[in-house]
């Protein structure tokens, strides 16, 4: 078997699905590749299996036209490999793609020789089948805002939002301003504010009420700066 192992193709964890259908494509669209032949390949379940790679035969590029040993430790592993039968040269490649695989995790055996976990690439290998196989989808993507399923309730909880504002008012009209007065009166004084000392039942005498406090009943606004009120 012949493996295409690519860098920077398309990590696992990405979730992406990638299909090209030769391998100059996998190539072109890689940040690097390494191409080897005649490897002893065990598909396993054809899902998951693992793979030793770092063989005499099985080197990357190394200055000018040499090889040298795989460092992948330090160079980066491969995300994805791509198995193919030859019918081509071995630098250019134009063989038939057998199967798919992400590359997810590798291990260091020794000097230049790693041992890799792969993943079969399920939905790159079928593809069609799986588009155009019947499936019951429960949530997707809607393209067209005029489509009514793009309002359709799905039983989910959302925030809310405010459509109007209805305000409360006495027949005064006037807003209101309330003040939390603390009853430690050693610290605030009672000459910092009006403190009427009438029961709660009675209703204080209009004549006793401040004209300030009374110039906000009547008049409906009263303007002064806040450090200067004294009476609230």
């Amino acid at each position: 078997m012949n493996i295409l192992f690519l860098k920077g193709f398309n990590n696992y964890f990405n979730r992406t699905v990638k299909k090209y259908s030769t391998l100059q494509d996998y190539q072109n669209n890689s940040a690097s590749f390494l191409n080897y032949s005649s490897i002893n390949f065990n598909p396993n379940d054809g899902v998951v299996t693992e793979l030793v790679v770092g063989g005499k035969l099985q080197q990357e590029p190394g200055t000018g036209s040499t090889t040298q040993p795989l460092t992948w430790d330090t160079n980066g592993t491969p995300d994805y490999a791509v198995c193919y039968e030859s019918n081509g040269s071995l630098f250019h490649p134009a063989g038939t793609i057998v199967s798919r695989w992400f590359v997810l995790e590798s291990q260091r055996t020794r000097n230049g020789q790693y041992r890799i976990a792969l993943k079969r690439d399920v939905i790159a290998d079928h593809l069609n089948e799986i588009l155009e196989a019947p499936c019951f989808i429960e949530k997707g993507n809607i393209n067209n805002s005029g489509d009514p399923l793009l309002f359709n309730s799905e039983q989910i909880s959302v925030n809310q939002i405010k459509q109007s504002e209805t305000l409360l008012k006495d027949k005064t009209g006037c807003g209101w301003i309330i003040g939390y007065v603390s009853q430690d009166k050693t610290r605030y004084p009672t000459s910092q504010y009006y403190e009427s000392t009438s029961p709660v039942a009675t209703a204080e005498p209009w004549a006793n009420v401040p004209q300030e406090v009374k110039d906000l009943i009547t008049l409906g606004s009263f303007q002064r700066p806040v450090a200067r009120v004294n009476t609230s």
